[in-house]
C-alpha cells in the first residue's frame, strides 16, 4: 500500500479552510483504505477525481477499484490518470495496491504513459530545483570553519518550509545546529507537497550536498512530519550512510518501500507518532524491523494525540535524543 507520497495532511495549525478540505479528503482516503473499506474508498476517490480532474485522485480510484476486484474499471482509471498527467513512476513500479491489475492488458499502456510523463516532469522539476536555494537558519555565533550538526526538516502535505522553521528553530539553536527546512516545490494550496518520490529523493540529497558544500557538516539529522515522515522512512533506509539519526513524526511505515540497510553506517531512529493516529501500528512494525536489522530504534507514542503536530516538549525530547553523540555503527 504505497500511496504515501500522495498528499496526506499538513500541520493543522497553518491550514486555511480550502487547504484543510483538500488535506482532510486525502487523509480520510488513506484511513479508509487502511480500514479495508475499499468500496467507500473507491467512491470517495471517483467523486474527487470527477470534481477536481486530479490525476492523483484518478490513480487513487484505480488502487481502490483494484482492491475491490473491479479490474477493468481499475485499469481504465489508471489509464485516465496517465492521460491526465500522472507521473508517479515509482508508485507504478512498487505500489502493492496495483498488484491485482498488473497483468491486465491495459496496465502496460498506462505504465508507458506514466514513464513518459515522469521523465518530462522530472526534467522540469530539476531545472527549477537547481536554481532554488533551500530555506536555512544558522545558529548564534556561527563560525563556518567549525563542525556543526545539520537538521533537515521536511514539511507535510500542503505545508511549507517556513512553518517547519517556526516550529523547530528554538530546538536547533539549543543544539547549535544548522536548520534547513526546504519547500517541496510542488504547489499544493498555499503550500507545497512531496508528490513524487523520485523528485523528493533527488531534491533532499541535492539540498544535503548543497549544505555540505557551504559548511563544515559533521552530523546529519533527518526529520519529517506526516508526508515528510514518509520521505524519511524511504531516504533514511535507501541512503542510510548519509544520516546519523532519523525522526519521522506521524508518518506511515511500509516494509516494502525500501530495503532495510543491514551493514555499514546506519542511522538511529526516533519513531514519534500520536497514539490515536491511524498508522500508529506501523511504527511498531518499524521498530521491530529496524531493531532486528541491528539499528538503534525507539518508538514513542504521544498519549491522546491523533494526526497532529507534537508539543514543544515532545519535539525537545526527540531532538535531544537524536543529537546525542554516540559511537557510530560500523
Amino acid at each position: 500500500m504505497a500511496r504515501i507520497w500522495l498528499p496526506i495532511v499538513a500541520v493543522l495549525v497553518v491550514l486555511a479552510p480550502a487547504r484543510w478540505a483538500h488535506a482532510q479528503n486525502s487523509y480520510d482516503f488513506e484511513n479508509t483504505m487502511a480500514g479495508l473499506d475499499y468500496e467507500a474508498a473507491a467512491k470517495m476517490a471517483i467523486e474527487q477525481a470527477e470534481a477536481t480532474g486530479s490525476p492523483v485522485w484518478m490513480y487513487n480510484a484505480a488502487c481502490a477499484l483494484g482492491k475491490l476486484g473491479k479490474l477493468d474499471d481499475a485499469a481504465d482509471w489508471l489509464v485516465k490518470s496517465a492521460d491526465a498527467g500522472f507521473a508517479g513512476v515509482r508508485s507504478i513500479e512498487t505500489d502493492s495496491d496495483l498488484d491485482p491489475i498488473r497483468t491486465h492488458p491495459r496496465f502496460t499502456e498506462a505504465e508507458q504513459k506514466v514513464r513518459a510523463n515522469a521523465q518530462a516532469r522530472f526534467d522540469k522539476f530539476k531545472a527549477v530545483a537547481e536554481t532554488t536555494e533551500p530555506l536555512f537558519m544558522l545558529p548564534p555565533a556561527f563560525k563556518a570553519q567549525d563542525p556543526h550538526t545539520l537538521i533537515i526538516v521536511l514539511h507535510g502535505s500542503g505545508g511549507t518550509g517556513a512553518s517547519m522553521r517556526a516550529a523547530f528553530y528554538r530546538h536547533a539553536r539549543k543544539h547549535s545546529a544548522i536548520l534547513m527546512t526546504p519547500d517541496a516545490l510542488r504547489p499544493d494550496g498555499r503550500g507545497f507537497s512531496w508528490v513524487y518520490r523520485d523528485e523528493a529523493e533527488w531534491y533532499i540529497l541535492h539540498c544535503l550536498q548543497w549544505a555540505k558544500d557551504q559548511w563544515n557538516i559533521d552530523r546529519v539529522i533527518l526529520v519529517g512530519y506526516s508526508q515528510g515522515a514518509n520521505i524519511c522512512f524511504d531516504i533514511g533506509q535507501s541512503h542510510a550512510e548519509l544520516f546519523d539519526a532519523v525522526l519521522p513524526i506521524n508518518g506511515h511505515y511500509e516494509a516494502d518501500l525500501a530495503p532495510l540497510p543491514k551493514e555499514g553506517k546506519r542511522p538511529k531512529w526516533y519513531l514519534l507518532i500520536g497514539a490515536n493516529d491511524g498508522p500508529a501500528p506501523t511504527y511498531a512494525e518499524a521498530e521491530q524491523a529496524f531493531t532486528a536489522a541491528g539499528m538503534e530504534a525507539t518508538r514513542v507514542l504521544m498519549p491522546e494525540h491523533g494526526h497532529e503536530f507534537p508539543t514543544p516538549d515532545d519535539l525537545a525530547k526527540a531532538l535531544t535524543w537524536c543529537c546525542e553523540r554516540k559511537p557510530k555503527q560500523q
